[in-house]
């Protein structure tokens, strides 16, 4: 039986996870644009772009693996 307090800090866990992930994949699509395109990316549409991206792809990765059951 689970007690209230470690179902708490197994969601917390999620919630850190799924935040680290969404950092480390916008942060290496910014990395890779910014090499290509160099500062246009800041001042046009793909910012945004690379934002929606990033969220669906953290959400297909943590769906596949089974840690987001939602």
């Amino acid at each position: 039986m689970k007690r209230r307090g470690q179902k708490r800090r197994y969601k917390s866990f999620n919630q850190e996870l799924g935040s680290f992930l969404y950092y480390i994949i916008f942060l290496s699509i910014l990395c890779v644009s910014f090499k290509i395109l160099g500062m246009k990316i800041f001042d046009s549409v793909y910012f945004i772009v690379f934002y929606i991206i990033s969220f669906l792809s953290v959400k297909v990765i943590l769906r596949a693996t089974g840690i987001w059951k939602y």
